[in-house]
């Protein structure tokens, strides 16, 4: 889906932010339909029908998970391991 709304020659910056937002909008979307399936333990035309009056709800909730804390871990997580390989590129020790 980012493949289509962004081109080859655009920013990294700009491919981030996109795949974050068809991330963030496709989970919501699960989370609307197949999260109320599996939380009423039915499978009904219900979600369906009150889609539009629950998604946004969803979608806040997915991109202020996204955005506090998803993101922040990731981050951390490659900075570290990019410092890591520096490091052991360097030849220095880490601690």
């Amino acid at each position: 889906m980012t493949g289509k709304l962004v081109k080859e020659s655009d920013s990294f910056n700009a491919h981030i932010i996109v795949n974050i937002l068809c991330t963030v909008f496709l989970v919501s979307i699960f989370m609307t339909v197949v999260g109320t399936w599996i939380g009423s333990r039915n499978v009904s035309i219900e979600p369906i029908r009150t889609f539009f009056y629950k998604w946004p709800r969803n979608f806040a909730i997915s991109f202020a998970i996204e955005v506090l804390v998803a993101q922040p871990i990731a981050r951390t997580v490659l900075f570290k391991l990019h410092q890591i390989k520096d490091a052991k590129a360097n030849g220095e020790l880490v601690a």
